[in-house]
């Protein structure tokens, strides 16, 4: 029975789905694939059942053919079942005696003619006409041990469940490229039943080979779910083993379902939405310890269209479970901060493809005020886990860079609320090296998700604009020590290009990199409270913004930005004067250039003899 349209039409919070093993049976399954079993003199003794085979004989057969195909994992018995559906061309559920072996042998699994002659007692069905056949459907049910292919109620519950919370998380419809974002290829508490040779990113491209989606717009139903975990049933033999597969393989832990549970309890209009208060109740209902600031930030993060109310889905892409699950086993002083030792730690094993250059980067990103710890407030603003998640979805090969198409789709799955000039914006500000290639630590770097989820909060109006009032309490709250005369320089210097009083645009404030700079100078200035850098700290920071930059220009350009030959440089002297360092040492290694170039010329007609060698004088 297809529940696609159930799943589609009911509030995925009400809904509560409950299957009838009669109606979601093996059988089923064939009939979806329009493989109906034919009629045939069989042998008496499948009359007697699956359990009085597995006693003949023949279940000696059976067992050795399962171990030549479980070092393959469960995709073994999925290529199986295909090839058998691939060689039946009259859809009946039988193969010819040839195509029977031939299959087997396909996948390294040969049978010799005794055997054959055994399992033949067994699966020949007599259809007329002096032909021969094959059950290959009973030798499936004999491979399991089981006629239903192990599809009790405990796993159909728990592939229900699992169908219905891929629906809440894609907006109803469960289509495959939603399917590859949100497999998580971890392996299983019990065994790693997609091949212990396969890396991450190749078990979820072996994954979604084995889809079959006859659908144009790529939509799975749910029978085509039920069908692919049909052969996920015949390999796993224990149901709890089964139940923790399915789980962890879509992210559906118990703190998602304490989640889960936590928004059913406040939702007290049962529309799906919560207001703040009902978010906050909701919120202490999964962490009682939750202070008022990292609620405040959490309902910010979730609250995309700034409807002031959280859906279900937002709700549940928030994943503060997991959040705390993290935070909390590093944190091991429980002062709900971490250090970058402790940091550290977490990231190494939280994805460990990571070196310890992006993970300095992504803490040095976070700690905005340069306190040295990040607070867990701090820690659910980055959204750190899930951008790390998205990343790795489209950096398969684990490279740490994408190109501009996959760089675009991350952020458009990332940040909702972009457009194609917002993010053609962000692309050419991360990408100053004009390699066309955007790496994770630039990305983390910038803070480009803080930035735009800032911008969104203070868009209230939605004209993808600020006033400057607006933009004021934008970098009020992205520093919260500026001072008046800090905020005038800094509003100034963002809308340097256009009138003072003009609407500040996103790509406007990516393009001008303040916030960036503001990060890079507290981080410059460390613990102290002085905003002033002297020149050891004034050189730390303008090679972190240009990299170019020398230890004998920073002399040059000191007096530059000391405007009052106090021997240090304040934030008002340096937003001030980074514009006018900008075009003055651009044209300046631009002269160089040009005088090196022409010097090699020169050189090399020197030594050809073209010119004399010129006078010291």
């Amino acid at each position: 029975k297809n529940l696609s349209c159930c799943m589609v039409m009911a509030n995925p919070i009400l809904f509560k789905h409950h299957v009838d093993p009669k109606e979601c049976s093996f059988d089923s399954v064939l009939a979806y694939r329009s493989i109906y079993r034919a009629t045939g003199t069989r042998p008496e003794v499948v009359k007697q059942g699956i359990p009085a085979m597995l006693e003949m004989p023949v279940s000696r057969i059976v067992q050795k053919i399962r171990d030549r195909l479980r070092p393959g994992g469960v995709h073994s018995y999925r290529n199986l079942r295909r090839l058998f559906h691939n060689m039946d061309l009259c859809n009946w559920g039988l193969n010819t005696c040839t195509g029977f072996c031939g299959v087997l042998n396909y996948l390294a699994v040969w049978v010799g003619q005794e055997e054959f002659q055994k399992l033949s007692t067994v699966l020949r069905v007599d259809v007329g006409n002096s032909d021969v056949a094959f059950d290959y459907v009973l030798f499936l049910q004999l491979l399991c041990g089981d006629d239903n292919a192990r599809l009790n109620e405990v796993r159909l519950d728990v592939l229900a469940e699992a169908y219905a919370w891929l629906a809440t998380k894609t907006g109803a419809t469960v289509c495959v490229s939603d399917m590859t974002k949100l497999f998580q290829p971890r392996p299983s508490e019990v065994a790693d039943v997609y091949g212990v040779s396969l890396e991450p990113h190749e078990r979820v491209d072996e994954f979604m080979k084995q889809w079959v989606v006859p659908h144009a717009d790529g939509r799975i139903e749910w029978m085509d779910f039920l069908d692919y975990y049909l052969d996920v049933s015949m390999f796993v033999e224990d149901d709890d083993a089964f139940v923790a597969l399915v789980q962890s393989s879509w992210g559906m832990s118990e703190h998602a379902k304490k989640v889960t549970q936590a928004f059913q309890e406040h939702d007290s209009t049962g529309l799906g939405e919560l207001d703040y208060a009902a978010f906050a109740a909701a919120m202490r209902g999964v962490d009682p310890d939750m202070t008022e600031e990292e609620i405040t930030v959490s309902f910010r993060m979730v609250d995309f269209d700034g409807s002031q109310s959280v859906s279900y889905q937002e709700f549940q892409n928030l994943n503060i479970m997991k959040y705390k699950m993290w935070f909390d086993r590093f944190d091991v002083n429980q002062k709900r901060v971490l250090t970058f030792p402790q940091f550290q730690d977490l990231f190494e094993q939280y994805a460990p493809a990571l070196d310890y250059t992006l993970i300095l980067g992504m803490y040095r990103s976070i700690d905005v005020d340069g306190s040295g710890e990040i607070s867990f407030a701090e820690f659910i603003e980055s959204n750190l886990l899930r951008v790390i998640d998205l990343w790795y979805a489209y950096d398969l090969n684990k490279k740490h860079w994408l190109v501009y198409n996959s760089v675009s789709q991350f952020l458009m799955d990332s940040l909702r609320t972009l457009t194609q000039d917002d993010v053609a914006a962000i692309f050419r500000v991360l990408d100053k090296d004009g390699s066309g290639t955007i790496s994770l630590c630039e990305l983390i770097d910038a803070n480009i998700l803080k930035v735009v989820q800032l911008f969104r909060i203070h868009d209230k109006f939605k004209r993808r604009s600020l006033t400057r009032m607006q933009l004021d309490a934008l970098l009020m709250e992205y520093d919260r020590s500026l001072s008046t005369d800090e905020l005038a320089a800094v509003t100034f210097y963002v809308n340097r290009e256009r009138e003072r009083e003009a609407l500040t645009t996103l790509p406007g404030l990516i393009a001008s990199d303040v916030l960036h700079i503001l990060k890079v100078f507290n981080r410059a200035k460390g613990a102290s409270r002085v905003k002033q850098l002297d020149h050891d700290q004034l050189l730390a920071m303008l090679i972190e913004l240009d990299p170019q930059v020398s230890p004998r220009e920073v002399d040059l350009v000191l007096s530059i930005f000391d405007s009052d030959r106090s021997g240090s440089v304040s934030l008002v002297e340096f937003i001030g004067n980074y514009r006018a360092f900008q075009l003055q040492f651009q044209r300046h290694r631009n002269t160089v250039t040009i005088q090196r170039i022409f010097r090699g010329r020169r050189s090399r007609k020197i030594v050809s003899g073209g010119l004399k060698d010129p006078s010291p004088s």
